[in-house]
């Protein structure tokens, strides 16, 4: 369906999308497990075999039986120093990564089935209780369109309020056909990267004259 005309456009969230959300939820979610397994049991182990470092290193020939037990049970020579404050830290570290992943999958499941949308009159951000006209839009921002699919659409609601909405082509298949439909007919402003001009005829790219033969 054509931007231009009057038909309804639904755009729902992108396949790009979803594979974000998931990969970040899986990211953290590896990451928040590796510090938890660290935390449980990994450094523990490493504190407990610390602990015996010390009670054999203070021996007379410590050292040399520190080496004899490292080699058998495969030990590092000498082994990290592991304390209660680092073991706690790993525990911070899983806890806080838990909660990323859990504020971003229900992110993701909260704007799952949201869309944005447009008619004849206006256009619909997800989530938003009424129309936005597309009379009531006074400035669109496109400098984020070209390299992020984002726009921002500043309006006037009912009350005057000047208020933005967010058109992202990115994480709303189909959105550019909604912008495209609100500047066919846009009077207002309109803020765009200025495309870089191409250097004059005999002149190079540092703006020195190219000499003639």
């Amino acid at each position: 369906m054509s931007a231009s005309s009057s038909g309804p456009i639904v755009c729902p969230t992108t396949p790009w999308y979803t594979r974000r959300m998931l990969l970040m939820f899986a990211m953290l979610a590896a990451f928040a497990g590796w510090f938890y397994k660290d935390y449980r049991w990994g450094y523990p182990k490493k504190a407990a075999v610390y602990a015996e470092y010390k009670n054999v290193i203070d021996q007379p020939d410590g050292k040399a039986q520190w080496t004899k037990i490292s080699k058998e049970k495969g030990w590092d020579d000498p082994p990290d120093e592991i304390t209660a404050d680092k073991i706690g830290e790993q525990g911070k570290f899983a806890v806080g990564l838990s909660l990323g992943a859990i504020a971003v999958l229900g992110t993701f499941l909260v704007n799952r089935g949201k869309k944005l949308t447009a008619d004849a009159t206006g256009f619909t951000p997800p989530g938003a209780r009424a129309a936005i006209p597309y009379t009531s839009v006074v400035r669109v921002d496109k400098t984020r369109w070209k390299h992020k699919g984002l726009a921002y659409a500043y309006y006037k609601d009912a009350a005057g309020t000047e208020r933005k909405a967010v058109i992202d082509d990115l994480k709303y298949g189909g959105a550019d056909q909604i912008l495209d439909r609100l500047l066919s007919s846009f009077g207002g402003d309109i803020v765009d990267i200025a495309e870089e001009a191409a250097p004059p005829t005999g002149e190079s790219q540092s703006g020195a004259s190219t000499p003639a033969g």
